[in-house]
């Protein structure tokens, strides 16, 4: 099932790279088989196809991990300006020029981790969907499943210090590993994070 808010992944294209966008505090486990914890978004980079970005949108109605940008008006939500202060009042050098806040994030290029999936091909991709705190059903979780047998797992959250997942609609937690993607299903979930 696609969404209008998750475009389709290009098919039987080789996958060349793995990009975590993060932020110093993200947490990446020592294998595929945990979650890593990334706070912006992931991208998976193509041979010769465009690459399919997940991230997370927090806006009201929306509470979902989607490929689009960000939309018009969501500025005006007010989870949105919280960040922002927080930001600036924790770290009141990261302005612009223009005075907007300005996180400071970098790009992981982390396709060493996941070597075994370099040169797959997408042969699938499923989307667990959920209720949102506003009562609309939308997508919480995607696997994309590779050629080669193996899958990856992009959804929303993020790890407890007791190194459990839990949900946070403005994280992401990336993951190889079904039975860790099986077992992860927060409130309001239709199916876990492996999509089944």
């Amino acid at each position: 099932m696609i969404t209008e808010l998750i475009r389709p992944a290009p098919l039987d294209m080789p996958l060349k790279q793995i990009v975590y966008e993060t932020f110093e505090w993200d947490e990446l486990s020592a294998n595929n088989d945990g979650f890593d914890s990334v706070s912006m978004s992931v991208s998976f980079v193509f041979e010769q196809a465009e690459p399919f970005t997940l991230s997370w949108r927090m806006w009201e109605p929306f509470e979902c991990l989607t490929t689009l940008e960000m939309w018009q008006g969501s500025e005006r939500d007010p989870f949105t300006r919280a960040w922002r202060e927080l930001v600036v009042t924790a770290q009141p050098n990261n302005l612009s020029q223009s005075g907007e806040a300005s996180i400071q994030h970098e790009f992981k290029d982390v396709s060493r981790k996941w070597a075994n999936m370099l040169g797959a091909r997408i042969t699938g991709q499923y989307l667990a969907m959920g209720e949102t705190g506003w009562g609309a059903i939308q997508p919480w979780s995607c696997r994309l499943e590779f050629d080669n047998g193996r899958s990856i797992v992009v959804c929303l959250g993020e790890i407890l210090e007791n190194g459990a997942p839990s949900y946070l609609p403005d994280s992401l937690l990336v993951t190889g590993s079904r039975e860790k993607a099986m077992a992860y299903r927060p409130p309001g979930a239709r199916a876990s994070a492996w999509a089944e």
